[in-house]
């Protein structure tokens, strides 16, 4: 569970009621016209925007911003790999054949099963970049709809307000029709704002987020896995993906450089 997003929300929807409740509480910004255009135009253009599958990936995307998956840290992936590396160079590559299948989501085991059939380092890097691409690619097409949905929803909101602009036009001499007009128009840009600003920005942010720290550790592993099949010292190979990691503003400690490793020893 992620408590930050939890937290985020609940602040800030806390902070919105504060600020409603000096006007006189949340009945006066309540508009059942204002909801429906918005938020059924909203989700009616996401619609035209978006195919099935992907809108799929959205909401799985969106539960898991409260439930995220868990991602192997950066640290524990190069310890990971350091051992590989060690027990590859004592028992040949079989030893990949013992790597965690729940690091990194299951990439780990992925990286080293291409690496046991393929045996070529260039070949096995072909592969988990194409897998990391793919992976690159799903996540841009979700956080695309959160971050369409920011757009859209403003757009929306202000149609709403030019239709009650309308309205009140139509019913200027009759006070009773100017004041839901005017509600109506005033509320749906209030309701596009908050849908933008308190949900599908936030949302899309934090998905890119997260889709970059799983970069950082699958691209961690294809490095390592390379690194090992190419029988580069396990100790080079740790120094290499912690400069890696703390490349990506990641410090990542790590164990001494033996010393029989060390220039001049």
């Amino acid at each position: 569970m992620d408590p930050l997003s939890f937290i985020g929300f609940a602040l800030g929807f806390g902070l919105l009621y504060f600020g409603a409740s000096e006007g006189g509480g949340l009945k006066v910004f309540i508009n059942s016209h204002g909801i429906c255009i918005v938020v059924g135009g909203t989700l009616a253009m996401t619609l035209v925007n978006s195919s099935a599958r992907n809108l799929w990936m959205a909401f799985r995307g969106f539960f898991r911003l409260f439930f995220p998956q868990r991602i192997t840290p950066p640290g524990q992936v190069i310890v990971m790999l350091r051992q590989l590396s060690d027990r590859s160079r004592s028992e040949g590559m079989v030893a990949l054949q013992d790597a965690d299948r729940r690091a990194a989501v299951g990439f780990l085991a992925r990286a080293a099963n291409v690496a046991l059939m393929s045996g070529d380092p260039e070949f096995v890097r072909v592969v988990l970049d194409e897998d990391i691409l793919q992976m690159k690619l799903r996540h841009q097409v979700v956080g695309g709809i959160f971050r369409t949905m920011g757009v859209i929803s403003p757009m929306i909101g202000l149609l709403g307000t030019l239709i009650g602009i309308v309205n009140v036009l139509q019913h200027i001499t009759d006070p009773t029709k100017v004041g839901p007009s005017m509600a109506t128009a005033l509320s749906t840009a209030f309701y596009g704002i908050l849908i933008s600003s308190f949900f599908a920005i936030p949302v899309a942010g934090k998905l890119r987020e997260r889709s970059n720290d799983e970069l950082l550790v699958r691209s961690l592993i294809v490095e390592g896995i390379v690194g090992i099949l190419k029988k580069e010292p396990s100790y080079l190979l740790e120094l290499r993906l912690r400069s890696f990691a703390r490349q990506q503003g990641i410090p990542v400690a790590g164990a001494p450089i033996p010393e029989a490793a060390r220039i001049g020893a």
